[in-house]
Parts: structure tokens; C-alpha cells; sequence
């Protein structure tokens, strides 16, 4: 099994992502892989650069059940999401992101790839 890292798919190169969408719209952060034999791993940091707490939002597949975070003011990069798997998959699903607060979020990281 070859293991190698590569971006998040939205991320354009190596950049952070910044997080716009305030509601349901969601920002799109990484796409599952659909080739046959390959593996994801996704770490996620998100940071704050508002002066007051902010709460980020991550849909995995299910927008009913997002998973909320609480960012402190100001903060550095905090892992949010440690280890993610996401295994190939006929449909392309996604991984979103939404804060209460527009362009103060910024979501980085990386992902690890398994290809057999």
C-alpha cells in the first residue's frame, strides 16, 4: 500500500480555506475519493481571527447532524477533526463547512492517502 499526503480538495495550493457560508449554503472543504482502493485520512484545523468565540459547523454526509464547534476569539489553529476516514465510495460525497460568523473561520490541514 502506497501512502502519500495530498491536499484538501478545495484548498488551492496548500492554502487554508476560508470559510464564507453563514448557514445551510456550506463550504465545500474536501470530496470523498471514488477511485477503487483508495483510502482518506483527513486531519482539520480551523482557526479564528474574530475577537469574540465563533461556532463552525462540519457536515460529513449528514446535514441533519452537523458537528459544532466552539472556536475561542482569536485562536490559533485548533484540530477540530484528528482522524477522518473516508474509504472510496460510488458516490462522490462531500466534507462542509459553516460558521456563525462570515470570512473570520479559516480550515487547514491535510489528507493522508492510501492507495493499495
Amino acid at each position: 500500500m502506497n501512502i502519500f499526503t495530498r491536499k484538501l480538495s478545495a484548498s488551492t495550493g496548500w492554502k487554508r480555506i476560508n470559510v464564507v457560508e453563514t448557514a445551510t449554503a456550506w463550504d465545500l472543504i474536501h470530496t470523498w475519493p471514488t477511485e477503487d482502493n483508495e483510502v482518506h485520512k483527513i486531519y482539520l484545523f480551523a482557526d479564528n481571527t474574530k475577537d469574540t468565540a465563533v461556532v463552525l459547523s462540519i457536515e460529513f454526509w449528514d446535514a441533519v447532524k452537523p458537528i459544532e464547534v466552539s472556536l475561542a476569539a482569536n485562536s490559533w489553529p485548533t484540530l477540530v477533526v484528528p482522524w477522518l476516514v473516508l474509504e472510496d465510495a460510488s458516490t462522490a460525497y462531500t466534507v462542509k463547512a459553516f460558521a456563525d460568523t462570515t470570512e473570520v473561520v479559516n480550515i487547514s490541514w491535510y489528507v493522508e492517502a492510501e492507495v493499495a
